[in-house]
């Protein structure tokens, strides 16, 4: 395993030589996303901020963080990296005047409805700076409409996607270690990445600069016309497939035997469908709706990935997805509200039957 540490000198010598001003951003969360993202914008030459809670403001003063990516390749070799390069905030109001380029939102879409912090971000620190993009990494269908409710300008929205898996390590229940952990606390855990790599939709004069700092920065960032189409069918795909495992307990080998591979992948298609719907037609898309989304293909796929993952793929998917749950239910809420409205679609019974089978869906309707 490599160890490398960012100093400030490294930093001070890039903006030295470019005689340019390093690019600012602010990340908002600094957990398994923010974490990675920080680390190699600040590895492309940027100055970064984290806007957190409080706890993990206290957590990270005189602390470094620490980060560890995986190689997908058996041989491969991890880089193990620590650093302390990044300033820390805990309100919108410590921000009042400062220039950002571009804030990046990590969390959760249900936390961009918790509390006000949002519309202070928006007020205080976006609105008054044109130049400023709102990065928004969450692509439920109803969130870009809460953005839009906040009267942030449309041509400061960049649609940003995360495509690569993170972690806080040790992960619970997990069968070996594939990450050594740091520190105890949640802020300061050894974070575990694999597959670094950013996507952007957006006006030009805002993602082309923050791709150049991404790739500068090895993290391989593309622009696209339309992320959210795009994660819109990735989502239709992953979402179904998160409800039949957790109706199994995250365990391939219990969702194998359950006769449930047949609900789960039909229920990822009727989700395709709607995608379809919602964000217009895809060959790709449409071809593994029919060819390649069948219950066989997810039999097979569930025996290979334990193998292929160099973590603990059942532990991760337990823990992440457990923790970020109601965002899931969220998310699949949505595409029954938009197959609703879709000709043909209305009864979506595959997705129907799983939900149906989910306790958090049993504990909503009780409510």
């Amino acid at each position: 395993t490599q160890t490398h540490k960012h100093t400030n000198t490294q930093t001070h010598k890039h903006t030295k030589k470019t005689k340019m001003a390093p690019r600012r951003y602010l990340i908002v969360g600094a957990g398994a996303v923010g974490q990675p993202l920080c680390a190699h914008l600040v590895l492309g030459g940027a100055s970064v901020a984290f806007l957190v809670k409080e706890k993990y403001a206290a957590e990270s003063k005189g602390n470094a963080l620490t980060l560890e990516w995986l190689s997908m390749l058996p041989w491969g070799k991890s880089l193990r990296t620590t650093f302390t390069q990044f300033d820390v905030y805990t309100s919108a109001l410590e921000l009042k005047d400062q220039a950002f380029d571009a804030v990046i939102l990590t969390v959760a879409s249900t936390a961009l409805r918790q509390g006000e912090w949002l519309k202070e971000l928006a007020d205080i620190v976006l609105k008054p700076s044109p130049t400023t993009a709102l990065v928004f990494t969450t692509s439920a269908m109803s969130d870009l409409a809460l953005l839009e409710s906040l009267e942030i300008p449309q041509n400061q929205l960049v649609q940003g996607g995360i495509s690569f898996i993170s972690w806080q390590a040790p992960l619970p229940d997990e069968k070996f270690e594939a990450v050594r952990s740091a520190g105890k606390s949640k802020m300061l855990a050894t974070v575990g990445y694999v597959l670094p790599s950013f996507l952007l939709s957006g006006p030009a004069e805002h993602t082309k600069p923050l791709a150049e700092v991404m790739n500068r920065g090895k993290m391989p960032c593309s622009i696209l016309k339309d992320v959210e189409a795009e994660q819109a069918f990735a989502e239709a795909m992953l979402m179904p497939l998160l409800v039949g495992l957790e109706n199994c307990d995250w365990s391939f080998s219990t969702m194998r035997n359950s006769g449930l591979l047949g609900t789960t992948t039909g229920a990822m298609r009727e989700c395709l469908q709607v995608a379809q719907a919602e964000a217009g037609p895809n060959k790709l898309w449409k071809f593994l709706s029919f060819f390649v989304v069948r219950s066989w293909n997810l039999y097979l796929l569930s025996l290979a990935a334990p193998w292929v993952m160099p973590f603990d793929i059942q532990a991760y998917l337990k823990y992440h997805f457990c923790k970020v749950g109601d965002q899931t239910k969220q998310y699949i809420d949505d595409f029954r509200r938009a197959g609703e409205h879709s000709e043909g679609l209305n009864a979506m019974p595959n997705l129907a039957a799983l939900v149906g089978k989910n306790w958090r869906w049993k504990m909503a309707k009780a409510a």
